[in-house]
C-alpha cells in the first residue's frame, strides 16, 4: 500500500531562567541611574512561550517551576540596578510564595513585618515585584511593609489587577489535573509536555480513552488514511476564568484517498458543550458563605431531528445561601431566553428564532412563556482559596429534552464575580 508521509511540526518550548538565585550581596541603599529614570513596572508583556501557548487554548492556570521562575524574573524588572545585588540564597520560589501571601487578604504593616522578621531582603524583593514604583517610597526611608500597605490603599484597582496576574503565574498547577465534563457523558483531560505546554487532550468515554496528541488522532499512516482532529473552543479564557473553563468541542474526520491523497472531511461531533475545572479549587455549595451574583456567558446548541440552532450569549448566575440553590438566566438572541434552577425548573420566553425552527411544542402562556420541569443542571463553584468559602467563578452544564417534540437543548456556562 502507498504510504502517506505525515509531518507534525513541534515548536520547542523552553524557559530562559533558573531558580539558582542571583549575585551574592544585597543593599537597601538605592543607586538610581539617571539614564533609565526611576523604577517602573515592565512595559512589555510577560512572554514565557509555554504560558503564552497555553493562554491561547484555555484560561485555566497551568504553571510549572520554570514558568513561575520566569514570571518572578519578569516582575523584578531592573531591581538590582536600583537596589544592589540580589542575595544568592533567595530563590524565585520563595519570592513567588511571598507574593502570594502579600496579595491574599489585606495584611497590615505589623502583620507583614512580623511575618518577614529577619527576612528583609525577601520582603523587599516581593513588594518591588508587586509594583516596582514602591521602591520610590522605600528609598525615602520608608519600610517595605509600610510602603506596600500605603501603595495598596492608594491603588485599589491596580492592586486587584496585579493580584489576579500574580495568582495566574505563580500558582503551581498542572492542566492535567483539570477535568472537563461534557453534555454527551464524556470527559476531557489535557495532555501536557515537560515544558508545561498543553499539547492536546484525551477524550474519555465509556471507559475508553482516545488521545488527541497535538489535537489529532491518527490511527494509521497507510493509505487510505483516516485521521480525527479535535477543536477545543474555550469561552472561559475570554472571561478570565483561572480555575475553571467552559465552551464547546468538535471532532472532525479526515479521510485521505488512496490514489490522490485528497482530504475528505466530515463532522463527527459538532460543538459539544463542556464545563469543569480543578477539584482542588472547588467550593461546595453547602460551604458557600453568602448570597452570590455572577456574570458570564452560555454557549451550546438546541436541536430537533432536522435543525440545529447554535447558542452563544450573555448569562447571569445567582446563588442563594438560604436555599442552597443556583439559578442561571441566559437571553439567546436567536432562540429563547431561559431561566433554569438546579432543582430542575426551567422557563422559556421571548422566542426570537426564524421560521419556528427548533421551536418547542408546549402551549405558551399568554405572555409567551413556557414553563417545564426536568432540566438537568450541574454547576460547580471555584475559588483561589476554597477555605475562604467565597467562590470567584463558576462553570456548569444544562440539559433539557422536551418529550413531545424531541427537541433537545445542551449548553455550558461560565461566570465570574
Amino acid at each position: 500500500m502507498k504510504k502517506l508521509s505525515v509531518i507534525i511540526m513541534l515548536f520547542a518550548l523552553s524557559a530562559c531562567h533558573n531558580d539558582s538565585g542571583g549575585p551574592k550581596h544585597f543593599s537597601y541603599t538605592p543607586s538610581p541611574n539617571a539614564g533609565i529614570g526611576a523604577p517602573a513596572n515592565p512595559d512589555y508583556p510577560f512572554d514565557n512561550k509555554s504560558a503564552k501557548h497555553n493562554a491561547a487554548i484555555t484560561g485555566i492556570i497551568s504553571n510549572n517551576n520554570s514558568i513561575i521562575s520566569d514570571y518572578v524574573t519578569y516582575r523584578l524588572h531592573n531591581y538590582s540596578h536600583y537596589n544592589g545585588d540580589i542575595s544568592a540564597d533567595i530563590s524565585k520560589t520563595e519570592i513567588a510564595d511571598a507574593l502570594q501571601w502579600l496579595i491574599t487578604g489585606e495584611k497590615t504593616a505589623d502583620e507583614i513585618t512580623t511575618k518577614y522578621a529577619g527576612k528583609d531582603e525577601l520582603l523587599y524583593l516581593a513588594v518591588y515585584a508587586i509594583d516596582n514604583r514602591i521602591n520610590n517610597c522605600i528609598s525615602k526611608n520608608g519600610t517595605p511593609a509600610g510602603c506596600f500597605v500605603k501603595w495598596r490603599g492608594n491603588n485599589p484597582e491596580t492592586f486587584k489587577n496585579i493580584s489576579n496576574e500574580i495568582l495566574k503565574y505563580t500558582t503551581p498547577l498542572s492542566a492535567t489535573d483539570a477535568r472537563m465534563h461534557t453534555a454527551n457523558d464524556t470527559q476531557i483531560k489535557f495532555i501536557i509536555d515537560d515544558s508545561g505546554a498543553i499539547t492536546g487532550a484525551t477524550i474519555v468515554k465509556d471507559g475508553t480513552e482516545t488521545d488527541y496528541e497535538h489535537w489529532m488522532n491518527l490511527p494509521t499512516v497507510e493509505l487510505p488514511v483516516t485521521a480525527y482532529t479535535m477543536n477545543y473552543d474555550s469561552a472561559g479564557k475570554n472571561m478570565g476564568l483561572m480555575y475553571s473553563d467552559f465552551g464547546t468541542y468538535s471532532i472532525s474526520k479526515h479521510q485521505f484517498e488512496e490514489d490522490t491523497g485528497k482530504d475528505i472531511t466530515s463532522i463527527v461531533e459538532s460543538r459539544v458543550p463542556f464545563a469543569g475545572g480543578y477539584d482542588s479549587h472547588k467550593v461546595d455549595t453547602a460551604d458557600i458563605a453568602a448570597d452570590l451574583s455572577f456574570s458570564g456567558r452560555a454557549v451550546g446548541r438546541a436541536q430537533s431531528d432536522t435543525n440545529t440552532v447554535y447558542l452563544d450569549d450573555e448569562a447571569t448566575l445567582k446563588f442563594e445561601k438560604e436555599t442552597g440553590h443556583s439559578t442561571i438566566n441566559a437571553d439567546f438572541n436567536n432562540w429563547y431566553d431561559i431561566e433554569v434552577k438546579d432543582n430542575g425548573e426551567i422557563k422559556f420566553s421571548n422566542y426570537t428564532g426564524d421560521n419556528d425552527i427548533v421551536k418547542l411544542s408546549a402551549t405558551e402562556n399568554p405572555d409567551g412563556t413556557i414553563t417545564a420541569n426536568g432540566a438537568n443542571m450541574d454547576v460547580e463553584y471555584y475559588a483561589p482559596q476554597p477555605a475562604t468559602r467565597i467562590p470567584t467563578e463558576a462553570a456548569g452544564l444544562v440539559q433539557y429534552t422536551e418529550n413531545a417534540s424531541g427537541i433537545k437543548m445542551d449548553i455550558s456556562f461560565g461566570a465570574k464575580k
